[in-house]
């Protein structure tokens, strides 16, 4: 009997099957406030000196994201409303946590101008999706939900580092208008994409009104709202938050697999094809931290959905989970396990960021301990220290590639992860320290 013990403990063992939710001892609680030193490193001498000053479009205004894997610039390239809202939330984002304030809010400022002057449909009405490189132009005026949000996010979040009730207005016209032109009011969530004059046109039409409903445009929307929410607390968004939770938490949730869903019919039945039928790892825990901060702004209190955070995370562990090096691959079929091995920036940022906001709800020693083995993957093969900021993909075998900024690329995942990250220790630090000084 006792050999037989020992064989399945060194099974267990081998598979690092995540450990049961439990409350994480005081020893491994600080190792993980024992890593704020380290995520400071990554932000200040990794993440930041890349993107600042190198960055300002000091021509043309706004941003230039068009760099290649060595941060050197690859020349002449459109704006994309994505890149400059991320851009423009990174260097409000930082001024409002205390970073080098009055110089981050003038790199803000820059992005702002340029996102009011040159992305604003000043005819019909929220952000354009392209324009020229000097923003003359429109190039693609299709309002995306997509962008519709994370210009939300942005202005939001300026108008919180400035001070200044304008951007956050500006902010609360688009929400108007993702409400009026794509908010399904039958059914709930929000339809994808339409043309300028918000009629679908010719558009593809798994992808306008009537047709798909995506996860990944609903969810930043969600969060989208959390931030204007804080901005303007009687805000639309705030009322539409509570829809927007209840979408991202439950109807696109595959209850069985404890996995979400992207593409929906407009009754929320899943697609569940070939192409559809497949899981992003990082997807699903960004959401578990996006739901945390939606509930804490909308007044409830994140515990409530702490059942769905140990599904998604325990099974991004199962199929997702690199159990010897630590992170996460890109993706795989519902059910199995990866088949799209390589580690994107991105999804490592958003395991970095969903899990230490986990531990911080929960306790739970599985998420802690998959935050420090995902830091510890993100410090040693994901950071290019010799270049600065993340390598954009890192293969199972071969060199790290890919584009250092573009159109997709910029400092908000990575950015965010750090810095929300730190602000997690800070208050996991705060409790403790509290019962120590009232002892």
């Amino acid at each position: 009997m006792r050999r037989l013990a020992a064989s399945i403990r060194r099974r267990l063992g081998a598979r690092r099957i995540p450990l049961p939710p439990g409350q994480a001892g005081d020893e491994l609680r600080e190792r993980v406030l024992g890593t704020a030193p380290r995520l400071e490193r990554i932000l200040f001498e990794n993440i930041l000196p890349f993107w600042y000053p190198r960055v300002l479009d000091l021509k043309h205004g706004g941003y230039h994201l068009n760099h290649g894997p060595d941060g050197t610039s690859l020349g002449p390239a459109r704006k994309s409303l994505v890149g400059t809202a991320r851009t423009l939330w990174f260097f409000s984002r930082m001024a409002r946590a205390g970073h080098q304030r009055d110089a981050m809010l003038e790199a803000a400022r820059h992005g702002y101008d340029f996102l009011v002057t040159s992305f604003l449909d000043d005819r019909h009405g929220g952000f354009y999706w392209h324009v020229s490189e000097d923003g003359a132009v429109p190039l693609d005026a299709t309002k995306h939900q997509y962008g519709q949000a994370f210009a939300i996010f942005a202005l939001a979040e300026y108008a919180m580092a400035t001070g200044s009730e304008g951007p956050a207005l500006v902010a609360e016209e688009a929400c108007e208008l993702v409400e009026l032109h794509l908010r399904d009011p039958e059914r709930g969530g929000y339809w994808d994409q339409l043309e300028r004059t918000w009629g679908p046109g010719a558009l593809e039409p798994t992808r306008t009104r009537g047709g798909a409903k995506y996860l990944g445009s609903m969810h930043h929307l969600m969060e989208a709202y959390t931030w204007q929410a804080r901005a303007r607390p009687g805000s639309i968004a705030a009322a539409r938050l509570p829809e927007l939770i209840l979408v991202c938490a439950n109807a696109v949730v595959r209850m069985r697999e404890g996995a979400l869903t992207d593409a929906h019919r407009p009754d929320w039945s899943p697609l569940l094809d070939e192409e559809h039928a497949r899981v992003s790892y990082g997807h699903d825990i960004e959401t578990i931290h996006l739901l945390i901060a939606a509930c804490e702004a909308a007044g409830v209190t994140p515990h409530v959905l702490s059942g769905l955070y140990r599904a998604l995370l325990q099974n991004a562990l199962a199929h997702g989970h690199d159990r010897r090096k630590g992170g996460f691959h890109y993706m795989g079929p519902l059910g199995k396990r990866a088949d799209r091995r390589e580690k994107i920036w991105w999804v490592q940022a958003e395991a970095l960021l969903g899990t230490l906001e986990m531990y911080r709800i929960t306790g739970d020693r599985a998420p802690a301990e998959t935050y420090l083995s995902t830091l510890g993957w993100v410090e040693s093969r994901q950071v290019d220290w010799t270049h600065g900021e993340w390598h954009a993909t890192v293969p199972p075998r071969g060199r790290p590639y890919g584009r250092k900024a573009d159109a997709w690329k910029g400092p908000y995942h990575s950015g965010r992860a750090v810095i929300h990250s730190l602000e997690a220790l800070a208050a996991l630090r705060a409790p403790r320290d509290g019962d120590r000084s009232s002892a």
